[in-house]
């Protein structure tokens, strides 16, 4: 059995999620505004269009030592899950929830 398990992995669909939020709720309000603008300096995730144009960078904060802790768990689970002698594959696929 192969496991293959990134803590990045975990996180990244959250950073992307919260970014679809606010584009949401720039358009909602109806802000004018690009999605990741071309500039010299950095990766800005907005450019807001309004009397004075700004910069706008989503960011989503974690937790580090949870999210390390709950992976590690669930990396210690899926090894012994592995220990077991089996002739079918299983497919797990873990969500950790942050809160």
């Amino acid at each position: 059995m192969i496991i293959e398990s990134n803590i990045k992995d975990n996180i990244g669909p959250f950073s992307a999620y919260n970014e679809l939020v606010v584009d949401r709720l720039l358009q909602i309000n109806g802000l004018d505004h690009d999605w990741k603008p071309i500039v010299d300096e950095g990766k800005p995730d907005f450019l807001v269009k309004a009397s004075n144009n700004f910069y706008l960078e989503v960011a989503s904060v974690f937790e580090v030592d949870e999210v390390y802790r709950e992976h590690r768990n669930i990396r210690l689970l899926l090894d012994e899950l592995d220990k077991i002698k089996h002739h079918f594959f299983l497919w797990i696929q873990c969500l950790i929830a942050l809160h």
